[in-house]
């Protein structure tokens, strides 16, 4: 049931960020290449959930979307339209590079720094209720790291169970 669980949202995922990667234009390329590489831990977990060779790379592809994802956050938090600090831009992002750089600081805290998945998503989702994204290429790369914080808060769920 778990397993059935955890690959059904997966594909959802990957369906989502298939939509999502469409709808960015062009002009936010760089965002549309942070989707595309963090999208790159679906195939990752699913290869690693079967066993199959290329898992670690498609993980390794989707961490560097993720600190890139971070890095954009960190940075639109400080150089916005209104010329002010967006502090939950800049939370999120910082605890997007607190979990890559803790995973392999301190592998056997990773049960610890999972829980920060919880206040994860509610700022992003503060973020997108609020609307303090400044065009449709930062709110679909929003939008998916949501998803993201949900399917890990899935599994962390399933666990328990």
């Amino acid at each position: 049931m778990q397993s059935a669980l955890i690959i059904g949202s997966l594909c959802l995922m990957a369906v989502a960020a298939v939509w999502l990667l469409i709808q960015n234009r062009n002009r936010y390329l760089i965002y549309s290449v942070a989707l595309a590489l963090t999208c790159a831990v679906l195939p990752g977990a699913l290869f690693k959930i079967l066993h199959l060779p290329g898992a670690d790379q498609l993980m390794l592809a989707g961490l560097a979307g993720t600190l890139l994802c971070a890095g954009l956050l960190i940075g639109k938090s400080f150089h916005n339209r209104n010329k002010e600090v967006l502090f939950y831009k800049l939370i999120v992002g910082l605890i997007l590079l607190f979990q890559i750089v803790s995973a392999p600081l301190w592998p056997e805290q990773a049960d610890r720094t999972a829980l920060l998945n919880y206040p994860l998503t509610a700022f992003i989702g503060t973020i997108l209720i609020n609307q303090q994204y400044e065009h449709r290429g930062e709110r679909n790369m929003l939008i998916f790291l949501m998803l993201q914080g949900f399917l890990y808060i899935l599994i962390e769920v399933s666990k328990l169970i």
